[in-house]
Formats: structure tokens, C-alpha cells, sequence
């Protein structure tokens, strides 16, 4: 019976470790709640970006002195990458369309194929700036991913006079959903005259024709950058506090930042704190209902807590949900037959974690919960 009991422990604790790392870039949005239709270029809907000093007096209301020393402001450009963005379309005509494509080559095709033979690239890691990718990846030559680039062409757009902003994607040009696995990201729009033209850093197309996106404000796009770096901290170290400081700026500054809810609930569910871990995935459910990553998440606090006919619901949900990305159904396969094991229901569960181990074999996680439980 005690070794029951202990490993009904370890299943729920090894949940977590398993839940964190297919995190990655994408933002929940504020006012802009309306998602819209892509195919490359499509009528400007309704939008109204936040001005520069709406967001200073919101930082300086909202955020304690601490934070604000913490915060990270993605989209603050200089003198030196305006003059770097002019001198890049000195010899393009005067159209801001050829103008944009002209910067998304030089961003997102800096480091290419014939270039990184030659380059010893820096290990470079999102979320960056706008300054720490005009360094690196612009004056350095270093490739850079993640959506510091969105950023850098958002900035140089605006140095250009083109009405730029940064877009989540929702839905990806393949019929991903983003938040169903591994993808959270932010890509960048431009609006020229009564249309909106989508710019991926991700694809080399100037266009790229996502099936729905949302619009984001300076705020709502500093929010999951803030998100983002609580995330990463949150990666090297479960425990670090800073990670979660971070966290609590990106839902200070936009209370609907999906991914600010998730960081806090991952720390708190780290140190043990489940009712506010709950509390936080499901605000994130709440943002995004269709996210099978958060109804994941939410099972292991749940589980934890002994209701497990809810977890079990939980990662059933996801699982059909999500029958694509293969990572995310080992582990909603692993949530789930945790889930029954703890229900008592043991040679069910075997079935679900034995699927686990085949969809992700090189998890020792799952092997070891599989092996302990087989042995009882």
C-alpha cells in the first residue's frame, strides 16, 4: 500500500517535468478579441494600436519598482536601427510594399544557406529584443529565431513610416492550432491603405497566408514578450522566482496574456502551490478553451488533488483534440493513464502509458512510470 501511495506521488509530480518544455511563443490578446481570416492580404479589420504614452502611464500605474527594472520592452528601437532601415531601401522606389519586402529579406534571410557555411554562428536563443537582434543577427551575422525578428521588422517598418504591428498566430498555414503543441509564436502585419499584408519570420514568403491570426497592441505583444522570458528562466530552473516575477508583468500589463497564466501556473505547480496553479490554468482555459496544451496542464494539479475522474476528462479532451502533433499526444496519453492508475484503474492505465512510451520513446519518464507500475 505505501508503495502505492508513493508512486501515485511520483506519477503526478513527474506530470510537471513533462508539461513544461514544448512551451514556446504565442499571446492571448486584450481588446482585439475578434480572430481573423488569413490569405496573405485581407481588408484591415478594425484595430487601434496602443500609443506610446498610454503605455508609459500603464507601466507606470501597474507595475511596482521592481518590475519595472525587470521589464523587457521588445519593440524599443534606436536612432541607430531607424538610420540602419532607411539605408537598406535607399535604391527602392518609394512604395511601402516594396519597401517591407525589401526588410524581410535582409531580416529573415540574413543568415542563409550560402551564408552558414562560412558563418560560426552564436547560440542565440528567443525572446530577444529588438536591439539584441539588430546585434546579433544584423552587425553579427547570427541566426536568429523566434520572434525578435517580427519585432526587428516591425521597428524598421515604422522607421520607414509604414503602419506595422505584431500578429499572433492562431491558426498556422498548415491548419495547426497554435497551442495544441509545441508552437506559441508572433509573427509581424503591415496595413497599407485599407489592407493588411501578414509577414512570418518563419517562412521565406513575404506573405504569408496563416488561416487566422490576431492583431496585437504594443502592449498586448510586450506582455507575452515579458511571458516568454519568464518561460525560458522557468526552463533552466523550476524554482527560480524571477520567472515567475516575469510572468505576473505579462498579466499586470494584459490580464488576457495566455501565456503569461500558464507561466505562473507551471511555478506555482512546481513549488506545490496547486490550488494556484488550478487557478492560473484555468484563467488560461478560460483565454483559449480550444488549447489542449493548458487542458494538459491543468490535469496535473488536478490529479494531484485527487480528482481524477476531472483529469481523466481533462486529457481525453486533449487527446481528441489534438491527433497531429505527436509529442503532445505521449503526453496526453502519459496524463491520462497516470490518471486511470490513480483511479485504481491499473491495467487501463498500463495501455495508455505503454503508448506514451512508444509515441516518445526516449522520455525515461514515462518509461519509469510505465516499468513501476507494470511491477506492482
Amino acid at each position: 500500500m505505501e508503495r502505492s501511495v508513493k508512486l501515485m506521488c511520483a506519477v503526478w509530480t513527474l506530470i510537471l517535468a513533462a508539461t513544461w518544455f514544448f512551451l514556446s511563443t504565442w499571446v492571448g490578446a486584450q481588446d482585439n478579441t475578434a480572430a481573423q481570416k488569413l490569405s496573405g492580404t485581407t481588408e484591415k479589420p478594425p484595430f487601434r494600436n496602443i500609443s506610446v504614452t498610454q503605455m508609459e502611464e500603464i507601466i507606470r500605474t501597474r507595475l511596482s519598482k521592481r518590475e519595472k527594472s525587470l521589464l523587457s520592452l521588445p519593440l524599443k528601437s534606436s536612432p541607430e536601427i531607424e538610420k540602419w532601415a532607411k539605408q537598406q531601401v535607399q535604391d527602392v522606389p518609394d512604395d511601402p510594399v516594396e519597401r517591407a519586402k525589401q526588410l524581410h529579406h535582409i531580416i529573415f534571410n540574413r543568415c542563409g544557406p550560402a551564408q552558414r557555411k562560412e558563418i560560426a554562428m552564436l547560440p542565440v536563443t528567443h525572446p530577444l529584443t529588438v536591439q539584441e537582434v539588430y546585434e546579433k543577427s544584423i552587425k553579427r551575422g547570427a541566426e536568429v529565431y523566434g520572434e525578435g525578428r517580427a519585432y526587428l521588422f516591425v521597428v524598421a517598418c515604422r522607421a520607414l513610416k509604414i503602419d506595422a504591428v505584431a500578429a499572433e498566430v492562431i491558426v498556422d498555414l498548415d491548419g495547426s492550432r497554435m497551442g495544441d503543441d509545441d508552437n506559441f509564436y508572433v509573427c509581424a502585419a503591415i496595413f497599407v491603405g485599407d489592407q493588411v499584408k501578414i509577414v512570418d519570420p518563419a517562412y521565406p514568403d513575404f506573405e504569408a497566408t496563416h488561416q487566422d491570426y490576431r492583431l496585437l497592441t504594443d502592449l498586448e505583444a510586450t506582455a507575452f514578450h515579458n511571458a516568454s522570458k519568464g518561460l525560458r528562466l522557468f526552463d533552466k530552473d523550476d524554482q527560480d522566482e524571477t520567472a515567475l516575477e516575469y510572468a505576473q508583468i505579462a498579466t499586470k500589463l494584459d490580464p488576457n496574456c495566455f501565456l503569461g497564466h500558464i507561466v505562473v501556473g507551471l511555478h506555482y505547480d512546481a513549488i506545490g502551490n496547486l490550488r494556484k496553479a488550478e487557478e492560473a490554468f484555468q484563467t488560461a482555459l478560460r483565454l483559449r478553451p480550444k488549447c489542449s496544451f493548458a487542458k494538459i496542464a491543468l490535469a496535473g494539479p488536478v490529479g494531484r488533488l485527487k480528482r481524477y475522474d476531472e483529469a481523466v476528462e481533462l486529457t481525453r479532451k486533449a487527446f481528441e483534440e489534438n491527433p497531429r502533433h505527436i509529442y503532445l499526444r505521449a503526453r496526453a496519453n502519459f496524463v491520462h493513464g497516470a490518471a486511470l492508475f490513480n483511479q485504481g484503474k491499473v491495467e487501463e492505465s498500463i495501455k495508455y502509458l505503454e503508448e506514451a512510451v512508444r509515441l516518445n520513446p526516449t522520455n525515461t519518464y514515462y518509461r519509469a512510470i510505465l516499468m513501476q507500475v507494470k511491477g506492482m
